[in-house]
């Protein structure tokens, strides 16, 4: 694998449930140097910001973990350098963060000191007062949407669920762990006192987003060669990584642990290794697949072909109706995402971005002179 990587995550989700995050899976704060929260309201330049102060890390050949916004993929929500231990995220709404171990590794910058209320017009603030509650309210009829597509998602699984089927996944599964996860004896080998428990980095792989269903499939051949392509219609992949997901943990392995956005506290979509070079991603009927996989495993083919022959026009509906549901939260996305950037304009003219894009450039120049002539560590 190439020294440098530039890879992407989400890491908060639109969930039946609402807003769903991961943020405080960011970076190991035990061993974090720095993290910058970045407070402010709408139109305050914080991706702009975050990007440009990254600036000189990224051109360094610093590998960089980009987290882009759930909600519109091409906006950030922060950046995470993690073979020096620093990072940049948006704190504010609907991604709260706090500190963990304040003004020792986080540090809190507000861009709203930017931002001159004078200069807001009078029209601008009542158009303001309009169209914040508008863009948050529009928020409950997303999540109730998604959780509509959940009910059908669950059916789905329900209808042709069969406990013989998980049976054949976990033999198959077995195999799987005894090729590609060494145990902690077979490793360069600590003593048991030194041994520690591998973490499971919590990420979104994928995201309900105003672009539609996206997947982040690039970021998989970034960070592994060997990919397992699983192709999974109806709901059973979870079977096959959540042992994969325990079996590496234990013997010490980090793992980037990629959540389902439509059930996001225990269904597993994809499970990356890149100590072990090994990949596992999960393709449903609705997202494209690994051009060159390692491996290719058809869990379909595990469900018996009668199942599929009595449901099938049952099974037809509800895929149709669920992708129909998530085409609807793609739109209202869209009209979110304008919304929004509609709040940014009223604010803009009371932003002085020189300001915001100097303290950028102050940034960016500091963190590469601190940091920027280390000699890169491994990743621990």
């Amino acid at each position: 694998m190439p020294d440098h990587k530039t890879y992407r995550f989400f890491l908060g989700a639109n969930s039946p449930d609402g807003f769903v995050s991961f943020f405080d899976h960011l970076i190991n704060l035990d061993t974090a140097k720095e993290v910058i929260i970045i407070k402010g309201g709408p139109g305050v330049g914080k991706s702009s910001f975050m990007r440009r102060a990254a600036a000189g890390l990224v051109e360094a050949g610093f590998t960089t973990e980009w987290i882009v916004c759930s909600a519109d993929p091409d906006s950030l929500d922060g950046v995470v350098f993690p073979e020096i231990g620093v990072a940049f995220v948006d704190g504010s709404y609907p991604h709260i963060v706090e500190p963990k171990y304040p003004h020792i590794v986080e540090k809190y910058l507000d861009l709203g000191k930017f931002c001159d209320s004078d200069l807001i017009s009078e029209a601008s603030r009542n158009e303001i007062r309009r169209l914040i509650p508008e863009y948050r309210a529009k928020y409950d009829s997303i999540y109730r949407c998604i959780k509509a597509a959940r009910f059908v998602s669950d059916d789905l699984f329900a209808t042709v669920f069969c406990m013989d089927v998980v049976n054949k996944i976990k033999k198959r599964v077995a195999g799987i762990i005894k090729r590609e996860i060494p145990t902690h004896k077979t490793r360069k080998s600590k003593s048991a006192s030194e041994f520690k428990q591998g973490l499971e980095m919590r990420r979104f792989l994928s995201g309900m987003t105003s672009k539609g269903n996206v997947v982040l499939s690039d970021t998989v051949s970034q960070l592994c060669n060997r990919i397992y392509e699983i192709n999974d219609t109806y709901g059973y992949s979870h079977f096959m990584l959540s042992p994969i997901l325990n079996a590496a943990t234990a013997a010490g392995y980090n793992v980037y642990a990629c959540y389902c956005p439509m059930n996001p506290e225990t269904k597993l979509d994809h499970l990356l290794i890149p100590e072990l070079d090994v990949a596992f991603f999960t393709v449903h009927s609705d997202f494209e697949g690994i051009d060159t996989p390692y491996r290719r495993i058809h869990l379909d083919a595990y469900i018996p072909q009668q199942t599929l022959r009595n449901h099938r026009q049952r099974l037809r509906f509800m895929r149709k109706t669920c992708t129909s549901l998530l085409d609807e939260v793609a739109e209202d996305l869209r009209a979110v995402k304008s919304m929004y950037s509609e709040i940014g304009l009223l604010y803009s003219p009371a932003v002085d971005y020189d300001s915001v894009y100097s303290l950028a450039d102050e940034y960016s120049l500091r963190l590469l002179e601190q940091y920027g002539h280390h000699t890169k560590p491994e990743i621990d």
